[in-house]
């Protein structure tokens, strides 16, 4: 496991393989910010929005005072809402 290989598979946009190793790495240490923004935005690439949710709120308890979660879940929360006024319109 290493943040660098999620991220690689990230980019790849093999979001089963971050998240693959995301779960390793965050056994290992629950507390691993960057893989918990990194499990995130593979939630967010597969628009299952429970887990980057969750996975963001784990992010900010172990670094509240560091914005990038914080900024992802505002992101997140406009992502549906957007999602939400389109399926209304239809």
């Amino acid at each position: 496991m290493s943040v660098k290989q999620a991220k690689e598979a990230l980019d790849r946009g093999d979001t089963a393989t971050c998240l693959s190793h995301c779960s390793c790495g965050l056994d290992t240490d629950p507390t691993n910010y960057p893989l918990l923004l990194l499990q995130a935005a593979a939630h967010k690439q597969d628009r299952n929005w429970p887990e980057c949710e969750a996975s963001l709120l784990k992010a900010i308890q172990t670094q509240p005072k560091t914005p990038s979660a914080w900024q992802g879940l505002l992101q997140v929360a406009d992502e549906i809402l957007s999602a939400r006024d389109a399926d209304k319109k239809q």
